[in-house]
């Protein structure tokens, strides 16, 4: 914003019919949402085999798939068509649909992403009362916008070929390892 309209504000009272002469609005940021904006969809489907090795020792294996619809993103409205330059990137040009503001954000439910994974567990009764416990997961996370909330940066490279912004997600962490275990210490404490 100009802050030349705090100044303005502070000397004519708090409201105005138009913009004040003298201020830099061109590169205003217009904020809105698409009409037909609609909460998001998720369908997940998953399967476990677990199987007891000794009295001690049992193993697990499951698969997990999630599939979201219609998640929010923010869209710049105010560009004009882009033309791809020699390595196919979208060049736009500078002139903007409409000229009295800057960027047009438009929060769309238009994003989608998708989640597969394949975990592996082993649980070992150790004591009596001590256990270890070892998980491993191998996933991939894709989508085509890995939005992250009103703070975050719109960044959707061409606004007229969303689809071609379907890669892997921000979220996506390939491989997971965690261990813990529980010992039991004299006085009835746990260490774990």
């Amino acid at each position: 914003f100009d802050p030349q309209i705090l100044a303005a504000t502070a000397l004519s009272g708090t409201s105005f019919s138009s913009p004040p002469a003298g201020l830099t609005t061109p590169a205003a940021l217009v904020v809105g949402i698409d009409p037909a904006f609609r909460n998001p969809r998720s369908l997940q489907v998953a399967a476990t085999v677990e199987e007891e090795v000794t009295p001690k020792l049992s193993l697990s294996a499951g698969v997990l798939h999630n599939s979201t619809w219609r998640l929010q993103r923010r869209v710049d409205l105010n560009l004009i068509p882009p033309v791809a330059n020699a390595v196919g990137l979208p060049v736009f040009p500078s002139a903007r649909r409409y000229p009295t503001i800057g960027r047009l954000l438009i929060n769309e439910s238009s994003a989608h992403s998708d989640y597969d994974g394949m975990l592996f567990s082993a649980s070992e009764q150790v004591t009596r009362r001590s256990s270890l416990l070892a998980n491993y997961t191998l996933s991939q996370t894709n989508d085509d916008d890995s939005n992250s909330g009103p703070f975050s940066i719109d960044a959707a490279l061409n606004p007229f070929d969303l689809k071609a912004e379907r890669a892997s997600s921000n979220q996506d962490i390939r491989h997971v390892l965690n261990l813990s275990a529980i010992f039991d210490l004299p006085f009835g404490f746990k260490c774990n």
